[in-house]
């Protein structure tokens, strides 16, 4: 299995070194499995990371339906936009079945990051992690061969985005973004701008407590029928306990560094 820096291609390339989780989640499938797998979250970077690559929310709109067109030009038999993504993705497609749906649904989810507004409340941020995570999980579910609908996907999905928005918290302020809720931090009297300094930040441990326990009463009892399902479960839960373990303190310097027996979990949870 190959985890070094020999070349993946480009989406193995394009994974492994901008979306490190799931890549670790992909070594647990063999063979056309992982490549495709690769394909589809390369796909989802170039999707994902819109607001950090653009300076104008029109911009990116233009971008988002860029990719728009050409997913409806894959489905629908016309010229499909030339990108070193589009033609493996058109090929995943087809072979695959995969819902076109979901793939608009992934794509639309994503303009709310250009609107640079923080969800209001808890239900915001849950309904912000469904949107984004929920109908990419079930694309992935489909390569797999698994069940799209089983009861476990969309709170896994969701779990596993809380896990990894909050644990992104510095990443996004130094960034003047947000995906705290509004009302969350109001009451903690900690506003964005002081986040954004660094300024409060004792303030914010309440907070982030509040979303790591919604985020771990989502998916605790959950086993998950799926490899792929099991090891995001695992992944969230592992990194959910990690920030309870640091009080809540996202800011530690710690929390960017799972420890060496990470990978021993995951394959004792890809064998179950």
């Amino acid at each position: 299995m190959k985890t070094s820096k020999d070349s993946l291609g480009y989406a193995g390339d394009l994974v492994r070194d901008q979306d490190p989780d799931r890549f670790m989640i992909t070594l647990f499938f063999d063979g056309d499995v992982r490549a495709d797998l690769w394909t589809l979250y390369a796909f989802h970077h170039e999707i994902a990371k819109t607001r950090e690559v653009v300076t104008d929310t029109h911009i990116g709109l233009i971008r988002l339906q860029w990719w728009r067109d050409a997913i409806a030009a894959i489905y629908d038999g016309g010229a499909v936009p030339h990108h070193p993504i589009t033609e493996p993705l058109a090929d995943l497609i087809k072979r695959r079945g995969l819902n076109r749906e979901w793939f608009d649904a992934v794509i639309y989810a994503r303009e709310f990051d250009l609107e640079d507004v923080l969800p209001g409340n808890l239900p915001g941020l849950i309904n912000y992690a469904d949107f984004t995570q929920t109908p990419l999980m079930r694309l992935a579910l489909q390569i797999t061969g698994d069940d799209v609908d089983a009861p476990d996907v969309a709170p896994v999905a969701i779990g596993w985005a809380l896990s990894g928005l909050i644990r992104a918290v510095p990443f996004h302020a130094g960034q003047s973004r947000c995906f705290v809720p509004g009302d969350l931090l109001n009451r903690a009297g900690l506003s964005t701008d002081a986040l954004y300094a660094g300024r409060d930040l004792d303030k914010l441990s309440g907070v982030i407590a509040t979303v790591r326990d919604q985020a771990q009463s989502m998916i605790q009892n959950l086993s998950g029928r799926s490899r792929l399902v099991r090891l995001y479960h695992a992944m969230a839960l592992s990194d959910l306990a990690r920030v309870a373990k640091a009080q809540d303190n996202v800011f530690r310097e710690k929390l960017a560094h799972r420890g060496p027996f990470f990978p021993l979990l995951l394959w004792r949870t890809a064998r179950k």
